[in-house]
């Protein structure tokens, strides 16, 4: 009886495992440390490149591997000084 239960947990084990591989497989985002005034020199230089796209701070804490929170709050810092400019509505679907 208690081989049975033993096996069954196992195997409800195993397919959660699997059910979480298949959820973070090429979500993991590696994040490094670094200081706000460095990660703002990153993102200035990053944006030269991009003029005329639609970035958002999600993709730019992917793509310059830094913490979401400093993104977003660079990004609105960069709208305040004028050097980006909002998006009034944006569907990642189109």
């Amino acid at each position: 009886m208690l081989d049975v239960n033993l096996a069954r947990r196992v195997e409800e084990l195993e397919r959660r495992v699997k059910e979480l591989e298949s959820i973070v497989k090429g979500k993991v985002l590696v994040v490094r440390e670094i200081s706000r005034d460095e990660a703002k020199k990153l993102l200035l230089d990053y944006l030269k490149d991009k003029k005329g796209e639609v970035i958002t701070p999600l993709k730019i804490s992917e793509d310059l591997q830094i913490p979401y929170e400093i993104a977003h709050s660079l990004v609105l810092e960069l709208i305040e000084e004028g050097k980006l400019q909002p998006l009034e509505e944006y569907d990642e679907g189109d």
